[in-house]
């Protein structure tokens, strides 16, 4: 397995309970990809989808619409864990061995909160494990990927409006499913803040 992929996903197969929650506790999101097309971003995502084994395995679908604006939607109808969006921001930002592929947006709300995120792959980091956003209640935050663990930084990021999604066709796009791990043991479902201000996740 590369490197790349282990920081997307691999290491839940290691650290999450031997007793699976079959509680499915879905964010409601959606992704933007500013660069590629339909059939090469399901790719990506079915690649990604495929890395890692599932103790407690549920199918949901994935819709792929290409905007008016020119960008693409990923939306998804029955929700998603917080672990697998997070995971598939810093992907879809740059899959590998898809270069037509890139430019990664991610807004959502976590499973029992009001609270917005606005997520982008923290481009600066070597490491490539990390994105950085903002939140709707003023928050700075990092995510560390491999856990989906949350930190609040001193850095202030620059946010961006989320776009009007009103005007995509109705049921319009490409739909596929893939499998998502609903083990709730794993991967802070909830969201919430896990680590001190600019904690160094690598360290």
């Amino acid at each position: 397995m590369s490197l790349f992929s282990s920081l997307f996903g691999s290491h839940r197969k290691k650290e999450q309970s031997a007793v699976p929650d079959q509680t499915f506790r879905p964010s409601a999101g959606w992704i933007r990809v500013q660069h590629g097309n339909s059939d090469s971003i399901i790719l990506a995502i079915k690649n990604h989808s495929g890395i890692s084994k599932k103790e407690s395995p549920k199918t949901i679908r994935i819709r792929v619409v290409e905007s008016p604006d020119g960008f693409y939607a990923i939306l998804f109808p029955d929700g998603i864990p917080i672990y697998d969006f997070i995971n598939l921001v810093g992907w879809l930002n740059q899959p590998p061995d898809i270069d037509t592929v890139s430019s990664a947006t991610g807004w959502v709300t976590p499973p029992f909160s009001k609270t917005r995120y606005y997520l982008i792959p923290e481009t600066e980091n070597d490491w490539g494990d990390t994105l950085i956003g903002t939140s709707s209640d003023g928050k700075n935050v990092q995510v560390y990927l491999p856990e989906a663990t949350m930190c609040e930084i001193s850095r202030k990021i620059r946010t961006s409006a989320e776009p009007d999604l009103s005007a995509l066709p109705a049921e319009s796009g490409e739909i596929t499913t893939i499998e998502v791990d609903v083990n709730s043991a794993f991967g802070n479902p909830e969201f919430e803040i896990t680590h001190p201000e600019d904690t160094d996740w690598n360290k």
